[in-house]
């Protein structure tokens, strides 16, 4: 999950949230983006969502949290 650390519409607070409910996931907080972080900050939504697949597809353990690349 990627979310905005600006999102001036869902808190950052729900993604401790996500956490919570979804253990497993990954929560990645991008400190330069808002409410749509894909169009803040492509270059490193792309960076996350191609690391995030490569695990994935790869059979790799998904790690709790995770810093952008």
């Amino acid at each position: 999950m990627l979310w905005g650390a600006r999102d001036a519409f869902v808190d950052v607070r729900y993604a401790q949230r996500q956490r919570e409910t979804f253990p497993r996931a990954e929560v990645v907080i991008l400190d330069d983006s808002g409410h749509w972080p894909m169009i803040d900050n492509p270059t490193t939504v792309e960076r996350v969502v191609t690391g995030f697949l490569r695990r994935r597809l790869s059979g790799r353990e998904v790690k709790h949290d995770v810093d952008p690349p």
